[in-house]
């Protein structure tokens, strides 16, 4: 069988049917961020004089070119064929990771030969094997066409993407996801023109510009935010190459905005246009009678609040500043209810001792007050931390509260934690609007138990950003 451009260093080649599952992934259903520390550090002899320059014996590593990530995670980079490179965060100075490297590397050319799939110019693989070395999860990115692509036919619901409208939103997708490859992977890179940065700028003033001229605008970022953005972006000078580091922020802003104008249907027939515009089915309360009784009950309070969780989680969207804002209010309404209710208490049985009148007929009075205490505390103590909570935190808090109905589920699920655990982050790319979704640790299982049908799940990047 003709070799598609590769040379694994003479590995004995491993069918599939026996090496694992080889499984198409994306660039935020990795386990970059879920990898358990296991270091083991160690005294060593210093020989005398400079180790710079110290001749090391050839390695068959070699073949492979190291970087370090801005934030610190090592990863490799090899060339294949003119075609596409390969990236990987495994270890390959470890032989028995190396050689399963080169195996599954082999399995994969013999598909693009069988097959007779052309690699488009300018792409890249990423190759990441599970914990026991038996399966192996991959992706291609297009540098080209800023785009992932695998070698099967796949899903957007098998990966995890989210439901679309149109192929021009798989398409938008498909950018964040590849914008996020970037950022994981940028010290190699060189296929991103700097023209993508005063494309960046221009985004992020007119979405500046949007917050301030709009109190519903849906874009992710506040005008402060963007304003900071802005200035680190404008440091690197016109026509200067985007080294790693740059690179790497730059493709996290961008995967943020794409995020953004994939869950606001951007460059759609009906784009969301204003954050409290519905685009969903409307939902159905599950105990509407209970509403109706409370609210005149309660003079409106439930009614009120309610719509304010409406408004912050409208289409299953969070924006962090509007979640703040919220919360910061609500946390100063409790607590002053709190701080009054000691007073009100004291005067109670002041006014009893003084008057000599009977306690009881002060009773409803101190127990309206202690009940006040009471919830104000528990709510204070529930609530502690939640005013300064990113996006992904907040999605948490409201589905943990959220007992709503859906038309559009078959089977009246509940939207709760269990069932709908946590959102899309890195936006999640910016921690600063997300959607409810699948977790990265639930993901991660589905995969490893084979309940995607070979398939893994897109879902959010694990780690927050910004405000992540």
């Amino acid at each position: 069988m003709q070799n598609h451009c590769l040379n694994a260093g003479g590995t004995t080649d491993l069918p599939i049917s026996q090496a694992g599952v080889l499984t198409p992934t994306t660039s935020i259903a990795t386990s970059r961020y879920l990898k358990s520390s296991s270091l083991y550090s160690y005294h060593t002899i210093i020989p005398p004089g400079s180790l710079l320059g110290a001749s090391s014996p050839p390695d068959p590593s070699a073949r492979w070119n190291s970087y370090s990530h801005p934030e610190g995670q090592l990863y490799f980079q090899r060339r294949i064929c003119p075609n596409y490179g390969v990236v990987t965060e495994a270890n390959v100075h470890r032989k028995q990771i190396g050689d399963c490297l080169d195996g599954w590397l082999k399995n994969i050319d013999e598909i693009i030969s069988q097959r007779q799939i052309t690699i488009p110019p300018s792409s890249e693989l990423f190759i990441e094997l599970d914990e026991s070395l038996s399966s192996c999860t991959y992706y291609f990115v297009n540098h080209g066409t800023k785009q992932l692509f695998w070698l099967e036919q796949t899903t957007t619901e098998l990966l995890d993407m989210g439901m679309v409208v149109s192929p021009s939103h798989i398409e938008t997708a498909l950018k964040r996801l590849y914008w996020v490859h970037v950022e994981f992977f940028p010290m190699h890179t060189q296929g991103v023109q700097p023209e993508v940065v005063d494309d960046l700028i221009g985004v992020m003033s007119h979405g500046a510009a949007d917050r301030l001229t709009s109190r519903t605008s849906t874009f992710p970022y506040t005008a402060e935010k963007c304003t900071q953005l802005l200035q680190l972006v404008s440091l690197r000078r016109e026509g200067e190459t985007l080294d790693g580091h740059t690179l790497c922020f730059v493709a996290r802003l961008w995967g943020a905005i794409e995020n953004h104008r994939f869950m606001t249907y951007y460059g759609q027939e009906y784009a969301q246009l204003d954050r409290l515009q519905i685009m969903t089915p409307a939902e159905e309360i599950e105990h509407p009678s209970v509403e109706a009784i409370a609210n005149p009950a309660l003079w409106g309070i439930p009614g009120h609040y309610l719509s304010e969780l409406r408004d912050l989680f409208a289409n299953e969207q969070v924006f962090v500043d509007q979640w703040q804002i919220f919360m910061k209010a609500s946390m100063s309404e409790w607590h002053t209810a709190v701080v009054w209710t000691f007073p009100v208490i004291i005067a109670d049985i002041l006014s009893c001792l003084l008057s000599r009148a009977s306690l009881s007929s002060a009773l409803p009075s101190i127990l309206s007050a202690s009940g006040s205490l009471i919830t104000g505390s528990i709510l204070l103590l529930r609530h502690h931390g939640l005013e300064d909570a990113t996006a992904s935190f907040a999605v948490r808090a409201l589905l943990a509260g959220c007992k709503i109905k859906r038309r559009d589920a078959p089977f009246g699920d509940c939207v709760q934690p269990s069932e709908r655990p946590a959102p899309l982050e890195h936006g999640i790319h910016g921690g600063t609007l997300t959607r409810a979704g699948l977790s990265p640790g639930r993901r991660a299982d589905n995969v490893r138990r084979g309940m995607s049908s070979h398939i893994t799940c897109l879902g959010c990047h694990t780690r927050d950003p910004i405000a992540r």
